[in-house]
């Protein structure tokens, strides 16, 4: 359970995510980064290289980070940039 205190009503999104307990690791970037080390895992680039295939060449999901297989803050680039 999470318990958010507003200071401000001006705030009109918040976003909130459990404590990640581990290695926080950045796997990849938006601007073509590609963690290779060999004790890194492999799951995050299948998932960008999946994403990549399986939508016909068209978006990407990359800017993966996080610990083990929970991953945060994703980011989706698409070939018309919308």
């Amino acid at each position: 359970m999470h318990t958010v205190s507003l200071l401000s009503l001006t705030l009109k999104t918040l976003s909130v995510s459990s404590l990640q307990q581990g290695e926080y690791i950045k796997y990849n970037s938006n601007s073509g980064f590609v963690e290779d080390s060999k004790q890194c895992r492999h799951t995050p680039q299948a998932f960008s290289h999946f994403t990549f295939e399986r939508s016909g060449h068209e978006l990407i999901v990359v800017d993966i980070q996080g610990v083990g297989d929970l991953y945060t803050d994703p980011q989706i680039h698409t070939m018309d940039g919308v």
